[in-house]
């Protein structure tokens, strides 16, 4: 599924394995440091909390304007936490 916005989009979908986890795939921003991503990654919150479902992400940088740590800190900040990191990428649960 996939959300759009002006100034980006966020796509996430079902996992696979277990049908109550919903997986965020990709959250692309045009203009960053706009407060899309936030938007966007809320969004999907809500829909995961409205359909009583866990929600999860591998956050790695997609590109060299933010890093690892960086990216974590902003995920952290809208309520996930890391429960896998290998340096090169994290993998985040939301915490309801």
């Amino acid at each position: 599924m996939e959300i759009k916005v002006a100034n980006g989009y966020i796509r996430y979908s079902v996992d696979d394995m277990n049908e109550n986890e919903l997986v965020i795939d990709k959250v692309e921003v045009i203009k960053k440091k706009q407060g899309t991503g936030t938007e966007l990654v809320n969004m999907v919150i809500e829909i995961a909390e409205k359909d009583n479902k866990a929600l999860t992400l591998c956050a790695y940088p997609q590109d060299d304007s933010i890093d690892l740590e960086s990216l974590i800190s902003f995920y952290e900040k809208l309520g996930f936490c890391v429960e896998y990191n290998d340096g090169s990428s994290a993998l985040m649960r939301y915490m309801f």
